[in-house]
């Protein structure tokens, strides 16, 4: 510590660090108003009110409307982003690609696969002694259980999903 000097072992030292910072918690304390309390009878601290204001609403009020698609209709502008309900993908703090059903009919799309396949960081390939896909995104590994449907965990087939079943 910077101007203390502690003297031949004995501790001298952590008692005059532990006089300054009584001195300067009292000073520091004194410097504090107390200008929010008033004393009531009794001697008990009277507050004064606190008044809050707001409106309440829907925090996913467009949950059943999907989001507009780009000029094209291959792409949407949104997507439906679990708890936060439906966003646009400028209103999100992550990566959204949102393909529509549009694209999954011209493209004929059977499987969740052939519809990741537009995406340049997917690739898709099945699981080890089984039939169910597996999806490295970004390189990292992605189960089938993983798979969220409206937001909720474990409501995708556990196996090769069809697209069918995830709209």
């Amino acid at each position: 510590m910077i101007g203390v000097k502690e003297t031949a072992g004995r501790g001298c030292g952590r008692a005059a660090m532990l006089g300054m910072l009584l001195a300067t918690t009292a000073l520091v304390a004194g410097a504090v108003p107390a200008n929010a309390q008033q004393t009531g009878s009794g001697g008990a601290v009277q507050l004064s009110p606190v008044v809050v204001e707001g409106e309440g609403g829907n925090p996913k009020p467009d949950i059943g409307t999907p989001p507009p698609a780009y000029a094209g209709g291959q792409v949407s502008r949104g997507a439906r982003v679990g708890a936060l309900g439906n966003r646009d993908i400028m209103d999100v703090p992550f990566s959204v690609t949102s393909y529509t059903e549009e694209l999954m009919q011209n493209q004929q799309a059977e499987t969740l696969a052939d519809v990741l396949e537009n995406d340049p960081g997917v690739r898709s390939t099945y699981g080890f002694g089984n039939f169910a896909e597996l999806f490295v995104i970004r390189g990292f590994p992605v189960n089938g259980e993983d798979i969220t449907v409206d937001g909720l965990a474990g409501m995708a087939p556990r196996q090769v999903s069809a697209v069918e079943s995830l709209g």
